[in-house]
């Protein structure tokens, strides 16, 4: 059964772990690195609504997010990456997608898979806009 609320309710509910399927909405990366979406799983995030907790997760995410070396940091993330997928505490249901039209005339858009897509966030974008 749905059990449609106010968005104050839903938060308690997910924060206590009083649901049967419950989801973060709308969580799109901060910034463009691994470490923004890893931290997210980890022991007492606040965004961790599972309740799950892994120490060999947590350790791996800990090490990657604390190594320099770029080599070290993506093993130690792979590491933390598979812990999550076998222990599955979480179900990915789907990745948005949007799409906007540029006139030919704008040039030097530089987007990454990172970026929000959100309208607004097309003035912090390094735009060149052509005389014509």
């Amino acid at each position: 059964m749905l059990d449609g609320t106010d968005s104050k309710t839903v938060s308690k509910r997910l924060k206590n772990g009083d649901y049967q399927f419950g989801a973060l909405s709308g969580w799109g990366a901060d910034y463009p690195d691994s470490q923004d979406w890893f931290d997210i799983f980890v022991t007492g995030s606040g965004n961790q609504f599972s309740h799950w907790s892994n120490k060999t997760y947590d350790d791996a995410v800990a090490a990657g997010d604390a190594a320099s070396d770029n080599a070290k940091r993506d093993a130690s993330y792979q590491t933390a990456e598979q812990t999550l997928v076998t222990d599955a505490p979480v179900m990915f249901l789907y990745q948005r997608t949007g799409w906007f039209l540029v006139k030919p005339y704008v040039k030097g858009i530089k987007t990454t898979p990172n970026d929000d897509q959100w309208l607004g966030d097309f003035f912090t974008w390094s735009i060149q806009i052509a005389q014509h």
